[in-house]
């Protein structure tokens, strides 16, 4: 009959061999997967080393010449690394190249009567900027002509259905005779003629964007009509349309503007300059223009004039200086 005793001997003597057998089992296992892990690492490094050698063979060899090289090699123009590179080729970029030798003897030796073009549209300018020549753009029938044919300029566009959207004395060039060029069209939009606005987000320069344009993101021929009428006020006033350094109320030319004339204040508004105060010619022609602009400023663009309407004004004020 079996004891305690011997059935606890009996345990011992069953699980030490089961242990170790697992413990052996486990032991073999990581053995195994270690060796393999160290064999897969040897293989790859011989293989980037097999690799890399026969790269550096045939880079020293021959260069790399696969299709897709060879085609992106082409479309890539090569830079020429000194002046002497350069007047070897005879195209850069597409482009023919000539020496310094072939350009003195195309153009004589660089004589001027041999020069194309020079001086139009050099008075890159704002019309307030004072110029070497502001004596005479100083006269109020000049100013009065640059807003004539600026506006002529703005109705061609408008019967085009073309908004310039960026009308601004920066965007108006001179030529020596004072005549207009209106540029940057860079904002400008077509107008479809079957339709009362067109919705886009707000551009242009500050001082001379549309307030309805602005808050109800509504784009109109109107949109330049209030723009041109800043511009107008510019014309007489020599301010900028922004200017920080003026009274908070006034660093908006077209509020301050707007603000002098509904006071009967347009003596402090209209540059001294132009004699205003001593010239009676000229303080009616700068009350017409002014009224003029007042209307190009209303805030609903419905009140507003067309540029037509505008240009035809302006016309009509050159008659009676």
């Amino acid at each position: 009959m079996a004891t305690a005793g011997n059935n606890s001997n009996l345990g011992r003597n069953i699980g030490l061999p089961i242990g170790g057998a697992v413990l052996a089992g486990v032991g073999l296992g990581w053995l195994i997967f270690y060796c393999r892990q160290r064999r897969k690492q040897r293989l790859a490094a011989q293989s980037a080393q097999a690799v890399s050698k026969e790269i550096s063979t045939e880079a020293s060899s021959k260069p790399l010449s696969t299709p897709h090289s060879t085609q992106f090699a082409k479309s890539i123009p090569s830079y020429p690394s000194s002046n002497s590179d350069l007047g070897r080729d005879s195209t850069y970029y597409g482009v023919q190249v000539f020496s310094y030798a072939e350009l003195e003897e195309a153009t004589d030796n660089f004589s001027a009567s041999r020069e194309l073009g020079d001086g139009g549209f050099v008075l890159y300018i704002m019309l307030i900027t004072s110029m070497e020549n502001g004596q005479t753009l100083a006269c109020y029938p000049v100013r009065l002509n640059i807003a004539i044919e600026t506006a002529d300029a703005l109705a061609y566009l408008h019967k085009s259905d073309i908004i310039h959207r960026d009308v601004k004395t920066n965007n108006i060039l001179l030529d020596n005779d004072f005549h207009v060029k209106v540029a940057d069209f860079g904002l400008s939009r077509l107008f479809p003629t079957d339709v009362t606005h067109v919705s886009t987000a707000p551009q242009g320069t500050p001082g001379y964007v549309d307030p309805e344009y602005y808050q109800c993101y509504q784009l109109t021929e109107k949109s330049d009509v209030y723009s041109f009428g800043v511009v107008l006020i510019e014309l007489i006033s020599s301010l900028q349309a922004v200017d920080t350094n003026r009274h908070r109320h006034d660093i908006n030319l077209a509020n301050m503007a707007i603000n002098k004339i509904q006071n009967h204040t347009l003596h402090e508004l209209v540059d001294s300059s132009l004699g205003f105060e001593t010239n009676s010619i000229v303080r009616r022609m700068a009350t017409l223009v002014a009224e003029l602009a007042f209307r190009c400023l209303q805030q609903e663009r419905d009140m507003r004039p067309s540029m037509e309407e505008v240009l035809e004004a302006l016309r009509g004020f050159k008659t009676k200086i």
